[in-house]
Order: C-alpha cells, then sequence, then structure tokens
C-alpha cells in the first residue's frame, strides 16, 4: 500500500471517559510516526475526544468522529453482544464513508470474541477488499483459562474460537508485549502469523512536576499505584507496611494511591500514610503523588502474565524504579535494559532488602542507577522507534 494515500481509522470500542486513555494517546503517536503523510480518523466519544485534546492541539488533521463507547460485558459476550457490535461498527463505517473516507486500515482499539466477529462483519460490508483490519488485544487470560460452552454455536462467540479464526477472518491482532505475544503464538501455532506485537508505548505527553523534597530529608517512600486489587498484590502491600510498622522502622513511607476495590476494603490500611481512597483520581494528582516516590511497589498475579500491566509503563515512562516481585515482563525488561528495581521472592525477604534504602546514600545511588535503566527502555517505548516497529508489523 506505499503507493496508496493511507487511510488510517482507530476506533474506541469500550470506553466513553478515560479507560485505555494512557495507551490511545501513546498509540496515536506510534501510528502517526508509523504512517506520517496518512490521514488518520479516530472514532471516540465526545468526552473521549476532550482527554485527547492535547493530541488535537496539535495534529488538527485528525478527523473526529463521534462513536460512543459501551463496556464490554466480557471476552466471551455471546451472541447478542456480536450482533449489537456488529450493528454499532457497520453503522459507524458507514458514517466514515460518507465523509470521504476509504479506510487502509482499520484498528479497533480492544479485543473480544464478539467484537472480532463484528470487527470481520462490518469488514465484509463496510471496507473495500484491499483495506487491513486489526484488534489490539489488552489481555490474553481468557485464551487459556476462558471457560468454553459445550454448545458449538454459543462456542463461535468466544475468545478463543475468534483467536483461531483469525485466518479465515482475514484480522490481525496487535498484542502489547513481546513475552504475550510469543504465549499466544505458542498457543495457536497456526495462527502465529496473524498476531503481532507493538509494544505498549509511553505517553511521551506526560513527565513529572519537580520534586521539592530531596530524598535526604524524607523518609524511603514507595507507592501502591492504580486500583488496589487482590491481582495487583494489594494484600502483600499492606503487610510489608505492617511488618515496617511492627519493625519500628519509621523512615519507611507507605502510600495508596488509587481506588480500592470493593474486595480489598475490609483490609485495615492503618499502617499506610495514604490509604486506598473511594473513587479514582485525577492522573494530575496521580502523577504529583509519583513525582516524590522513591519506589513503585509491584507484587501482581500470574493474571499479569498475559496483561500488559499499566503501572510497569508508568515507570518506564516517569523513571520511577519498583519494588516487589518480578513478572515476566519485569525480567524481560531487566535482561534487555539492566536492572530497574529491587526485588524478592516473598515480602520478608523484600523488607530486608528495603532496609539498606533507608541510608539516603545508599538510596540515592541504587535509584538513580535503576532510573537510568528505565530511561533506556523509555527510549525504545517511544513513538519515534516504535512507530518503525508498527510499519513493519502492520504490512507484514
Amino acid at each position: 500500500m506505499d503507493g496508496l494515500t493511507q487511510d488510517v481509522v482507530l476506533v474506541e470500542p469500550w470506553y466513553a471517559k478515560t479507560g485505555h486513555l494512557p495507551f490511545n494517546r501513546a498509540f496515536l503517536a506510534v501510528i502517526r510516526e508509523a504512517y506520517p503523510g496518512a490521514r488518520i480518523t479516530f472514532a471516540c466519544s465526545p468526552e473521549y475526544r476532550r482527554e485527547l485534546g492535547e493530541i488535537e492541539a496539535e495534529h488538527r488533521s485528525t478527523c473526529w468522529i463521534e462513536a460512543t463507547a459501551w463496556t464490554q460485558s466480557t471476552t466471551d459476550g455471546g451472541f447478542g453482544e456480536f450482533c449489537l457490535r456488529a450493528r454499532w461498527l457497520v453503522g459507524l463505517l458507514g458514517r466514515v464513508r460518507d465523509k470521504g473516507i476509504t479506510p487502509t486500515h482499520l484498528i479497533v482499539l480492544g479485543s473480544s470474541g464478539p467484537l472480532l466477529l463484528a470487527a470481520f462483519a462490518a469488514k465484509v460490508l463496510r471496507l473495500p477488499r484491499r483495506s487491513k483490519t486489526f484488534a489490539v488485544v489488552h489481555g490474553a487470560n481468557g485464551l487459556f483459562d476462558g471457560w468454553q460452552p459445550r454448545n458449538p454455536f454459543l462456542r463461535l462467540f468466544t475468545f478463543r474460537t475468534a483467536i483461531r479464526l483469525l485466518p479465515t477472518l482475514d484480522i490481525k491482532v496487535i498484542v502489547l508485549e513481546v513475552s504475550i505475544a510469543q504465549k499466544i503464538r505458542d498457543f495457536f501455532p497456526r495462527q502465529a502469523k496473524a498476531i503481532l506485537c507493538i509494544p505498549h508505548g509511553c505517553d511521551e505527553t506526560e513527565s513529572l512536576p519537580a520534586n521539592p523534597a530531596p530524598a535526604n530529608v524524607r523518609p524511603l517512600r514507595i507507592l501502591f499505584l492504580g486500583q488496589a486489587t487482590p491481582h495487583k498484590g494489594f494484600p502483600e502491600f499492606v503487610r510489608l507496611a505492617e511488618l515496617a510498622r511492627a519493625k519500628g522502622n519509621a523512615r519507611m513511607d507507605f502510600r495508596a494511591v488509587g481506588p480500592a476495590r470493593r474486595d480489598v476494603r475490609d483490609i485495615d490500611q492503618s499502617a499506610l500514610s495514604r490509604r486506598a481512597s473511594d473513587g479514582p483520581l485525577e492522573r494530575r494528582e496521580f502523577l504529583a503523588e509519583l513525582s516524590t516516590a522513591d519506589l513503585v511497589f509491584v507484587w501482581q498475579s500470574d493474571y499479569y502474565d498475559l496483561t500488559p500491566s499499566g503501572i510497569l509503563l508508568d515507570c518506564i515512562g516517569l523513571g520511577v524504579p519498583m519494588a516487589g516481585r518480578r513478572s515476566p515482563a519485569i525480567a524481560a525488561l531487566e535482561a534487555q535494559y539492566g536492572a530497574c528495581g529491587l526485588f524478592a521472592d516473598d515480602i520478608d525477604s523484600l523488607f530486608a532488602a528495603l532496609t539498606h534504602l533507608v541510608d539516603p546514600d545508599n538510596r540515592r545511588r541504587q535509584t538513580s542507577t535503576w532510573a537510568d535503566n528505565l530511561r533506556k527502555a523509555r527510549i525504545d517505548r517511544s513513538a519515534r522507534a516504535l512507530g518503525v516497529v508498527a510499519r513493519r508489523e502492520l504490512e507484514s
């Protein structure tokens, strides 16, 4: 398609307000780098468009189409969800065509069984034969652990079946971490060529505000970022704080920056200097907290072996080291760029290791080395670097 004018259409299918916002902002920048002369069309709700306002101000060539999304029911939503999403996508692409836009690339910014099949229906009914269709995979746990119905008609709409049908549907999926893409390819070897990887980029519009307090005048500050859930290790974070309190270590400060999910609200948070909130935080407050942090706590369950971690991308993008337990994604990161934090297999060992960072000189020396390695990773997660990857993958 190099000789043709590129018309790339991006569709946000799930979130009407702020969900996946850092990813979508970064991904849009990557697509601009991949196709610098292309016309980009972004279909989303008016509220979502306002959240992407900085991009609109910088790139007035963007064509915006109103398309109010709604949250998926599950990755295996069934025939009813397929019908709703197919009707929605077909109608949306009809409005794209009415604007004189003939997509060379359609990228749906989410994946599920019904959504992939709906994208196929929309592709057949609304897109020219030469156009390419893609869908972004934000999480792949349902491919391996999800229940599969016995009824063959119902099974048709599961995520697992949709992935198996990718070559027939002539749709490719975009996975956001190399380690996750490889696991999916290993599980679906016949579909491997339809499973692409464009790593999750950093939102380069963000930066940390200046930190007014130097590290040598305050305790070692460790943050739990984002929604407090068992999957993300919130009970372990609280236990670490309780261990520090029990040892009488006043030079450690534990703060939860984000909302508490219902299943952790009964946990005693008295050992935290900031407790998980009842509702979501403004991004501005989130970044202000991160600017004063020495370390970000990561203790994610196996669930995140197949789901990209937004917290990991925040640490890469903003240069804040981690403390906790290594995930496969962190292990891959360190193998390429060097140590990015302090890790252990259990909370007691982690606490013992953290005590060495209470000393300001040790802390400054260690965290600066880790932050430097994260900054190297940020370069490879920039729009410029990933634009090359995206062009190669989307034209493969």
